[in-house]
């Protein structure tokens, strides 16, 4: 145990407030994520299980399904509790405990109706119906008798169980109004200021409003940079919305995308040009400095590095040489947690230019700018730069950007390198393949991405943080993995086998290291920290090849990608019927 770890154990004694703020930090850790292993499996679904909701001390967990029931289970002896036998007539897609209140819970399902139910006896207590298949429900701690749905004609409903559900239903947000295409798929309400709640639908846009001054017009709206930069390659979902505890950060699963983070109190803006505007010959950039105060002159950049940050960056540079690009921006991202570098987010930005998955070359330009913000003259972040610019089709940007580099460093022009990108560019513009379609201005851009999984073959797939600050990333695929990731690095640290075919659901527990998954299987399985001298039978280890198969399945036809998933032959049927409804039909 560190002298850190004594001087929090002490604090944590002295003052019910600190106490608080030690569990929330010290209740995950990444030595109980390297130690996951299956705690108990959860048998008595007859369908597969669509949804989960712990009560909110965690003593109980309520799980519906495809079987039209909910089933309420005691946490301490692992058993089934009750057993409700729904009304509803299609599949249940979202069950929810009312806060205050754990004899009552909430369901939706594919039929339009919301139940709300007194489980002590099994009754519905109240009833409400909508157009269409009702996608999640939300609660709130600041108004036990009110919940929220979410549902595909487009529309996000409050209702109030005091009264008359039916003739208690308002209607906060129809996005079908502005667009009859949206369909809503889920919806997820501020922890900290419940006037906030935030949107999902069958696009790659998340919005939030505010209860107290609703209208479209009124939406703040969050989306990666890149998606509507470029010519649309796929079809986008929202497939789930988390806030964190602090009620400052936004998780946004996108089906057919990656995992996006968005902090809702920061006004950065999809990256347009001028990306990085100065003025200057190379040389009278090196001797400038930085407004940041990191020296740009690089003998003592080098002299400053740490130990630690010198293994990450070799690491890093002999997993690129052996074309290992995954694991290479994990360990420039490892060495950027420690000290920002512009090195680092030039090398960073060089693997994800090399590896091409869906993003990618968007987020070598957010690095090659973050380099250049900080050393202007850095020749390579300004070649980078521009390529990043010719990848994302925007081809007279990156003719602009070239001038640009022209006059900062004419003593590089005639390098091989450039001379290849500047005919690149050329050709690009000589067959107008280019779209030069400006990003969209009016939206923020996220803050951080996580990738590795795979979601294109279900739409209620959730992704989640984990522990009590955040301090993971959580979310299934549909290969039947779940996958962690670090906050703050974005790394991927484990991979679990916990399905036979896909995880949608994984919901942490409030308040101790345990995580309960669900998906295509009838069951629900709990997963906590064990220390064990075997490795676990769950754990994923070739996680660099699996992430490659999940980027590319995600390009392909979603039918024929669960199939190739799963090693299932795919006939000319299938292909048609995969074409005719699409991926969307769970």
């Amino acid at each position: 145990m560190t002298d850190h770890h004594i001087t929090q154990l002490a604090a944590r004694e002295t003052t019910a407030r600190r106490t608080r703020s030690f569990r929330r930090t010290n209740d995950v850790t990444n030595f109980a994520i390297e130690n996951l292993e299956l705690e108990q499996t959860l048998h008595g679904h007859e369908g597969c299980v669509n949804c989960l909701d712990w009560n909110e001390c965690g003593s109980m967990l309520a799980s519906g399904s495809d079987d039209t029931k909910v089933i309420i289970w005691d946490f301490n002896g692992y058993h089934a509790l009750k057993k409700v036998d729904t009304m509803h007539r299609g599949n249940i897609f979202s069950v929810k405990f009312m806060p205050r209140q754990d004899n009552v819970i909430v369901t939706g399902a594919a039929d339009g109706q919301v139940f709300v139910y007194d489980v002590t006896d099994s009754s519905p207590i109240g009833s409400a119906s909508v157009p269409s298949r009702v996608k999640r429900i939300v609660t709130t701690n600041a108004e036990p008798h009110i919940f929220i749905s979410a549902s595909e004609d487009g529309q996000v409903t409050q209702y109030d169980i005091r009264g008359d559900l039916q003739a208690s239903k308002q209607v906060l947000v129809n996005v079908a109004e502005v667009d009859n295409t949206l369909e809503c798929k889920c919806v997820a309400i501020s922890p900290t200021n419940p006037n906030y709640f935030a949107i999902g639908c069958s696009d790659p846009i998340i919005r939030m409003y505010d209860r107290r001054n609703l209208g479209a017009e009124n939406a703040v709206s969050f989306a990666p940079g890149h998606i509507f930069s470029t010519k649309p390659t796929r079809e986008y979902v929202t497939t789930y919305l988390a806030f964190n505890a602090s009620g400052n950060e936004l998780l946004a699963n996108i089906g057919n995308e990656q995992i996006y983070l968005f902090d809702i109190n920061d006004t950065v803006k999809p990256y347009v040009l001028p990306l990085v505007h100065v003025e200057g010959t190379s040389q009278e950039l090196e001797n400038s400095g930085d407004k940041t105060g990191y020296s740009v002159n690089r003998s003592n950049r080098r002299e400053s590095w740490s130990s630690k940050w010198r293994t990450y960056h070799t690491l890093g540079n002999k997993r690129y040489d052996k074309r290992m690009y995954s694991s290479a921006i994990s360990m420039y991202s490892s060495a950027l947690r420690e000290k920002h570098s512009p090195l680092l987010f030039s090398n960073r930005a060089a693997a994800f230019i090399k590896r091409k998955w869906a993003g990618d070359n968007y987020a070598a330009l957010r690095d090659c700018c973050s380099a250049l913000s900080i050393d202007p003259a850095m020749v390579k972040a300004h070649y980078r730069l521009a390529r990043c610019l010719l990848n994302l089709e925007h081809v007279q940007e990156a003719e602009q950007y070239l001038e640009q580099f022209r006059k900062i460093h004419p003593e590089h022009t005639d390098s091989p390198a450039f001379r290849s990108l500047d005919e690149s560019v050329k050709t690009a513009k000589q067959n107008k393949s280019g779209s030069d379609k400006s990003p969209v201005v009016d939206m923020f851009d996220y803050k951080y991405r996580y990738v590795g999984h795979c979601n294109t073959t279900t739409d209620i797939k959730e992704a989640n943080f984990f522990g009590g600050n955040g301090q993971f990333i959580v979310a299934g695929s549909d290969e039947g993995n779940f996958y962690v990731w670090e906050h703050d690095s974005t790394n991927l640290v484990r991979v679990m086998r916990a399905d036979s075919g896909v995880v949608n659901c994984l919901q942490p527990h409030p308040s101790c290291c345990m995580l309960a998954t669900s998906g295509l299987d009838n069951d629900i399985k709990l997963w906590s920290p064990k220390i064990s001298e075997e490795k676990s039978k769950f754990l994923v280890e070739s996680t660099e090849s699996l992430m490659e198969k999940n980027q590319q399945i995600m390009n392909s036809n979603p039918i024929a990608s669960f199939f190739g998933l799963h090693g299932l032959p795919l006939g000319e049927n299938d292909i048609h019927v995969a074409q005719s409804v699409g991926c969307r039909q769970f």
